[in-house]
């Protein structure tokens, strides 16, 4: 049986770490300027996509965590400008945006190119929505309409500075230490002056808007629209909520056929996106959307993009009516969940990350690097 003495000093441990983890937020921006020797690395926060892998990181002298991604310098020029349209979008064009995940510096050496930004404990969205892991509690309607209502907050946000976010999906979003929502992947946006439409092709397929799908140059026998503008995001936006509900997108193709590579696979969405009418939802999905949320889905997925509501319309639509949008745009709305955090450092929600005892990988280093691509970073 425990004395008293020691029922104390564990509740008063335990107090220590939930004050030390509740401290921590918001974060703090490190002491500048930031070098690459005052961070020691503490765990993964995802697996290596071919391209980058994020860390939590820890200040050597003050002992806050960050999140730091970690991407190859590799000898291709589109790879360079994802990075440099990243440190662009979160240093200066969407700077403390409402919704933004807070970047704090870039650094690099000969190999690598590195982001320091906030690190957001409650884990990724898709983790979840899909995985449903322990940690996390079962998804109610309110829960999800919560998290659709702070997309649509932070994709304003985002379309009022003037640019184009270009990649809203489950996986590009995090949740902070109260629950609350931020867009985090940034290397599709770029600045979109009125009037402006982009031509080549980006974005993950099954959230890609029909006039964007079009610049794919294996799929441009089916173009109908001069390119793709901010308005691509509300498709997008559609598609996001069909995936919080149903845990799958409407036109991505599952056939079980083998097909020569992802790219293929890829190609297939897209087509099976341009030739179906979104307003005829395959009929499991639809059974899976609430009502009110089937209807607001219907009234993004128009493959006109004059078609579809604009921010007012979405915020007035039928399925938020009541809803205090004035209260979550100012942060006086709780959110439906709050992780809860053993310690500043915890990654208890980041379900996809290698085990605790696997040892803390890397991303492989390019095999050459041509720096006049990555100078000014």
């Amino acid at each position: 049986m425990l004395q008293s003495g020691a029922l104390v000093a564990i509740v008063g441990s335990v107090a220590v770490l939930v004050q030390t983890a509740a401290a921590t937020w918001p974060s703090v921006p490190p002491p500048m300027p930031c070098r690459l020797a005052d961070f020691a690395k503490h765990a993964h926060l995802d697996e290596y996509d071919g391209r980058s892998i994020t860390y939590l990181v820890r200040h050597k002298t003050t002992n806050v965590p960050y999140a730091m991604k970690k991407v190859a310098k590799v000898d291709e020029a589109a790879d360079a400008a994802f990075t440099f349209a990243e440190r662009d979008a979160l240093l200066y064009a969407l700077r403390d945006t409402p919704g933004v995940v807070r970047a704090y510096c870039t650094m690099q050496d000969a190999d690598y190119a590195y982001f320091l930004r906030e690190y957001l404990p409650g884990g990724n969205l898709f983790d979840l929505v899909y995985l449903m892991h322990r940690p996390y509690p079962q998804t109610s309607e309110d829960t999800l309409k919560f998290y659709a209502a702070s997309a649509v907050l932070a994709l304003e946000n985002v379309h009022q500075t003037g640019m184009l976010y270009g990649h809203l999906r489950l996986e590009g979003v995090e949740l902070d230490a109260n629950g609350h929502l931020r867009l985090v992947d940034y290397m599709l946006c770029r600045l979109c002056p009125p009037g402006h439409k982009f031509h080549n092709f980006q974005g993950t397929a099954e959230y890609v808007a029909p006039e964007l799908a079009e610049t794919r140059s294996t799929l441009s026998w089916l173009r109908r629209f001069d390119g793709y503008d901010q308005a691509s995001d509300l498709w997008s936006l559609g598609i996001f909520v069909c995936d919080l509900f149903a845990r799958t997108t409407p036109f991505r193709v599952d056939d079980g056929m083998p097909y020569a590579d992802e790219e293929r696979r890829h190609d297939a969405t897209l087509y099976n996106l341009l030739r179906r009418p979104a307003s005829a939802l395959p009929s499991w999905l639809s059974s899976k959307l609430p009502p009110g949320a089937k209807d607001f889905v219907l009234g993004l997925l128009k493959h006109n993009p004059q078609e579809r509501m604009g921010f007012v319309q979405i915020k007035s639509h039928s399925w938020f009516q009541g809803f205090d949008w004035d209260a979550l745009a100012t942060g006086h709305m709780d959110g439906p969940w709050t992780p809860s955090l053993t310690s500043a450092f915890d990654t208890s929600y980041f379900a996809r990350k290698p085990s605790l005892h696997a040892p803390i990988g890397d991303v492989p280093r390019p095999p050459s690097t041509d720096d006049r691509l990555w100078l000014g970073l």
